[in-house]
């Protein structure tokens, strides 16, 4: 229970009125002794001479104390004069008062030390909720600034993801395009297409499956979960993932990329570092580039540096190669591959020679008015034997056994010998083929059988093309740089 200071010198300090009283009391109790007994109390004249002595005799009183160094002060006086100059604000005077007060008031400085002791707790009080107070209010500000730091990253995040999905998807339309483009208009581009633009392979292992399935030659592997290789080419299909903020690779570990790799990374990033000619900005953008340096740890692979002229700039890649039995192995898949390119070429050069057969025979007929082609009677005469429709009907479905149309999906998987395969044509290039030689029928119109003609030789040309030229081991696993492609024309084979 707190003390009430005023309280405490109720009973020391009077008031001009009590002490006028006590005065008087005082005086009138010596009136008596001083001027003969009880009768001159009944004289009004004599009490009040009796007061004015005792009052002058008490003035006198502390001029005299006073010269004597004597205090002359009574008790309340005493207190009265140290309470004036007396700070009650602070526990400190509070203290300092009782000290003060003591000789003269002692129960007065005992309660002066309890208040004193009750007011330096609530000042520690005080003092610790506005320290609680200052904190709570600094923990808010910082959980503000961490919230809105976390917002921006999260932001920053958002955008780089977004940014890495549209350009995975540009990436695999722009190759799903260019393979399948060459071969002529087709409903399967399109709808490789819409399926790249839902999102359908934006995953690691989506995108690997639509790349595999359209470059079944390309050797594709994925390092540390989030980024997708190609080892073939020897280039990042999905780069590994960047801190928003800095631009680094995020814990980039030899457990998923190549030691060395890590090392020249790290020595590209601190020579950025240490460029005061570059801005921020720039610096952020050449240390995410930077992550192309890393390469993905690969079992039983080590890398060669490979030092290449490109626009007349020398640059130095590091390419994987295989070590150990893996040498022996990757040697039988170059065989393999090679037989399937002979293989490829030989089947579109017969159907390619099949197809000229076929456009031959309709352009003769068609000079001579005979067209054999779109009628009733054509479907009907196709069956006929010594009928120039019987004759189509049997170069068409000669086409179709020479791409053994049956097999396609078996036959593309080929053999170390090249007794069968189709090289280097995909999934979608095989069911693209499949449908443009399946839809030559000699019920078709004229215009209608020569555009599906056409599309069926741009096919079989590109087929071709692409398996005109075998490969060396070392072009293969990415030491010397890989034979290009001759453009020719179907004359030309």
């Amino acid at each position: 229970m707190a003390i009430d200071i005023p309280s405490l010198f109720r009973d020391v300090i009077e008031t001009p009125e009590q002490r006028q009283r006590r005065k008087l009391s005082e005086a009138v109790a010596l009136a008596p002794q001083a001027r003969g007994g009880i009768a001159s109390l009944l004289n009004p004249l004599a009490q009040a001479t009796s007061v004015n002595l005792q009052q002058g005799s008490e003035g006198l009183g502390r001029s005299v104390g006073g010269m004597l160094g004597l205090d002359m002060r009574d008790t309340s006086q005493k207190v009265s004069d140290e309470l004036l100059g007396a700070d009650l604000s602070s526990s400190t005077g509070m203290r300092d008062l009782s000290k003060a007060i003591n000789r003269y008031a002692p129960a007065q400085a005992i309660g002066l030390l309890q208040a004193a002791d009750e007011r330096e707790q609530a000042e520690k009080a005080a003092e610790a909720a506005a320290i609680k107070s200052q904190n709570e209010a600094y923990l808010t500000q910082l959980k503000t600034i961490n919230e809105l730091n976390q917002a921006r990253t999260q932001q920053e995040a958002e955008q780089l993801e977004q940014t890495r999905t549209e350009s995975l998807r540009s990436g695999l339309k722009n190759m799903v395009t260019t393979r399948l483009s060459a071969l002529g208009p087709s409903n399967e581009l399109e709808s490789y297409l819409q399926r790249i633009d839902g999102g359908q392979y934006d995953s690691v292992d989506g995108a690997k499956l639509l790349l595999q399935e359209i470059n079944p030659e390309d050797d594709i592997i994925s390092a540390g979960g989030s980024t997708l290789f190609n080892k073939t080419t020897g280039e990042f299909i999905i780069p590994p993932k960047t801190d928003p903020l800095s631009g680094y690779v995020l814990e980039p570990n030899v457990k998923d990329f190549d030691p060395g790799s890590i090392g020249r990374y790290n020595i590209a990033n601190r020579k950025i570092e240490s460029d005061n000619t570059l801005t921020d900005q720039a610096k952020f953008d050449a240390i995410q580039n930077n992550s192309l340096i890393l390469k993905p740890s690969i079992p039983e692979h080590k890398y060669v540096p490979v030092t290449r002229t490109v626009n007349d700039e020398s640059i130095t890649e590091y390419i994987a190669v295989p070590t150990g039995k893996l040498v022996g192995e990757t040697q039988d898949k170059v065989d393999a591959l090679n037989s399937r390119r002979r293989a490829g070429l030989g089947n579109a050069n017969a159907g390619l020679t099949s197809a000229k057969r076929i456009r031959e025979q309709i352009n003769a007929a068609e000079e001579k008015g005979e067209g054999i082609t779109g009628g009733f009677v054509d479907v009907a005469f196709s069956y006929v034997a010594g009928k120039p429709q019987y004759e189509l009907r049997l170069n068409l479905e000669q086409l179709e056994g020479i791409m053994g149309l049956t097999g396609l999906s078996e036959a593309r998987l080929g053999s170390a010998t090249g007794a069968s395969g189709f090289g280097a044509l995909s999934a979608p290039e095989l069911r693209l083929l499949q449908d443009r030689v399946a839809a030559l029928r000699v019920g078709q119109g004229y215009e209608e059988f020569m555009e599906s003609l056409n599309l069926v030789e741009q096919s079989l040309t590109e087929m071709a093309k692409n398996n005109s030229q075998t490969i060396t081991y070392n072009q293969y696993v990415g030491l010397e740089p890989r034979p290009d492609v001759l453009d020719f024309s179907n004359d030309e084979i």
